[in-house]
């Protein structure tokens, strides 16, 4: 045997193991291959099946949230509804026995100053509410006969037809009532009153502005107090409720006003911080 063939004969084991580990790296690398074809195969056949699918998941968390926002807009509306029915069962409480055609003024209505009211013709303005400061310009209406007041009335009884009045201005009146009154039946009644055109202006304590100078240690917690419950002297000197320019707003949209401006925000006025708001009624065309 020449050198030739007995090198060949003695690396035929080590020539075999070689190929038997290429063949064994290629059967793998070929099985990994074909396995990835098969899935590329599968995946591109059943692509639109997954999408569908997908898209059908997509669709039913979209609905399943929908039905969640109707379900959380349904109980919305429940607990809405209930403060509804719960506002009406303490107003009819409170004031059902005393429907407006049954109620008895208890002021007896007197016009101090005749003259005075014929001279403004077409053009009435009542200041209501107006104690013993008396508005120049202004028929002024209290239930005390004090001097400076032209007209005796319970302000909740005034004695104009609908649509007769020009303008009606309170100063520090409103919060002498419960805000239920006001929004049903006293305000409905004054805004009545007025022309097409008609402007109601009222001044009242300015809480938000109150409530940050007591905070800021700015006024006496006594004054706070005062503004905030009333003098509570007499009869009608009690303090009901307070306001915001945010809620004075709101209430004079809900009685029909429209064109609502806030003049003054904590304006200062002996120990209160006042605030200014007007309105007007527009009768619909």
């Amino acid at each position: 045997m020449d050198v030739k063939g007995f090198a060949k004969k003695g690396l035929r084991p080590v020539i075999n193991r070689i190929n038997h580990q290429i063949d064994r790296r290629i059967d793998f690398r070929t099985t990994d291959l074909v396995q990835r074809i098969h899935d590329f195969e599968f995946t591109r056949d059943n692509f639109p099946a997954f999408v569908n699918a997908i898209a059908s998941q997509n669709a039913a968390s979209r609905q399943v949230g929908r039905r969640l926002n109707s379900i959380e807009a349904g109980m919305g509306y429940v607990e809405r509804r209930g403060e509804f029915i719960r506002e009406e069962l303490l107003y009819e409480l409170r004031y059902g026995g005393q429907r407006e055609d049954k109620i008895t003024p208890e002021v007896e209505v007197a016009i101090l100053s005749p003259d005075k009211l014929a001279a403004m013709g077409d053009n009435i303005r009542l200041n209501l509410g107006a104690g013993h400061i008396p508005e120049p310009g202004y028929l002024n209406v209290d239930f005390r006969a004090v001097p400076g007041i032209d007209i005796t009335a319970d302000i909740r009884h005034l004695p104009f037809a609908p649509g007769e009045l020009a303008e009606i201005r309170s100063a520090h009146l409103l919060e002498h009532f419960p805000l239920e009154e006001l929004r049903r039946s006293i305000l409905p009644t004054w805004v009545e009153l007025l022309k097409d055109g008609g402007l109601f202006v009222a001044v009242v304590p300015d809480m938000a502005s109150m409530v940050r100078a007591a905070a800021e240690g700015n006024i006496p917690m006594a004054d706070f107090l005062k503004v905030t419950y009333g003098g509570q002297e007499y009869e009608g000197d009690f303090h009901f409720t307070g306001f915001t320019p945010e809620s004075m707003r709101e209430l004079f949209e809900d009685v029909g006003l429209t064109e609502v401006v806030v003049r003054e925000q904590g304006r200062p006025n002996g120990m209160c911080l006042e605030m200014e708001i007007a309105a007007t009624r527009r009768l619909a065309s």
